[in-house]
């Protein structure tokens, strides 16, 4: 469920199985998937497979919001492969009359059906054995421990893998230049990394010489593996411009900035299938869902949900 404000929970079970249908449209781009509890035993028998390293910094957050509303209210988002038959059964919940229809503040439309076919999905579920997370890997803490998690799942076909921007330190800026001469590159042309290159950002030299293309492998996960010592930090996000890369930069500390290529996403569900772990944060994913939907106060969006 949504709200129970006589317990003081933002959250509360429903009585029988229920799954949400929930879709969010954004910038012209539509994502849907399924809301639905996830209870430890599907983290034990290895349903939900991590692909990354969790972020150790959100541990406080996430284990305060487990011991005071018993669930995580910020979603786990699971990619899984999803057959024709699943996915007729999510367009017919959602040619049905909707909980609530609601445009935020940032634009995103959000809308939410109560699964009228629960069984059928289940059913459907059922052959799933393995899914990717995409998103939100701390909230598996909890489940691990006992505790339960609201996730997202999504079908794999509306997925696009990207990467996240590394920040690495003066040393492994230096160490990248020393594999062999580099190509300058227009600010101007700042992109996703190419195959082969990442693109370089020196905070510290003149803005039209501080753009190199250096030499990385072409594959996503060994280029991770290339540079990853001299990693700082991974900023997960669009990049606007090659002055907010800049800015950034300059904002943590860094000696530059790279672009690595954009992982591919079969490559992702073979590592994660291994068991191997990328550090964390080193990916993203389209479409973003927003954090924080079932947190509302119900008071606060009665005045947005129709009768």
């Amino acid at each position: 469920g949504l709200w129970d404000t006589g317990s003081g929970r933002v959250l509360r079970p429903e009585p029988e199985h229920t799954m949400f249908v929930h879709r969010q449209v954004q910038g012209g781009r539509t994502g849907s998937g399924l809301c639905a509890r996830v209870e430890p035993a599907a983290s034990a028998a290895g349903v939900m497979r991590p692909h990354r390293r969790p972020r150790s910094e959100h541990a406080p957050s996430w284990s305060g919001s487990l011991r005071r509303h018993a669930m995580h209210a910020d979603p786990v988002v699971i990619g899984f492969d999803c057959a024709e038959p699943t996915l007729e059964l999510l367009e017919r919940e959602m040619n049905a009359r909707p909980l609530f229809h609601v445009v935020a503040d940032d634009g995103a439309t959000h809308t939410m059906w109560a699964g009228t076919r629960a069984p059928q999905l289940m059913e459907a579920f059922r052959s799933v054995h393995a899914a990717m997370v995409l998103e939100v890997h701390h909230r598996l803490e909890g489940v691990a421990h006992g505790g339960a998690a609201l996730a997202m799942f999504v079908p794999f076909a509306q997925v696009r893998a990207r990467a996240s921007l590394a920040l690495v330190s003066a040393e492994g800026r230096d160490a990248l230049r020393a594999r062999g001469p580099s190509s300058c590159t227009r600010p101007e042309a700042i992109g996703a990394g190419e195959p082969g290159s990442a693109l370089v950002c020196a905070a510290d030299a003149d803005p039209h010489a501080a753009w190199h293309r250096l030499p990385v492998p072409d594959g996503f996960v060994e280029a991770v593996a290339s540079v990853a010592s001299g990693v700082v930090r991974w900023h997960a996000g669009p990049v606007a411009d090659a002055g907010a890369v800049a800015a950034l930069v300059r904002g943590t500390g860094a000696a530059a900035a790279l672009l690595l290529p954009d992982p591919e996403l079969g490559a992702l569900r073979a590592l994660s299938a291994s068991g191997a772990q990328l550090p964390a944060a080193s990916t993203w994913f389209e479409p973003r869902f927003r954090s924080g939907l079932c947190m509302a106060e119900a008071t606060e969006v009665a005045t947005t949900i129709p009768e």
